[in-house]
């Protein structure tokens, strides 16, 4: 069960540092494209 635990977690840390960079990445555009899809993302 420890190890399964451990792969687990393992597993969890790189999805959430895949996730964190592809956020910044997403921001980094966003702003590039000055914010040209605020309106649309929220209708």
């Amino acid at each position: 069960m420890e190890g399964k635990i451990e792969a687990l977690t393992s597993h969890i840390v790189q999805l959430t540092d895949k996730v964190t960079t592809q956020s910044a990445e997403i921001a980094r555009l966003r702003s590039k494209l000055g914010g040209a899809n605020d309106a649309q993302m929220r209708n």
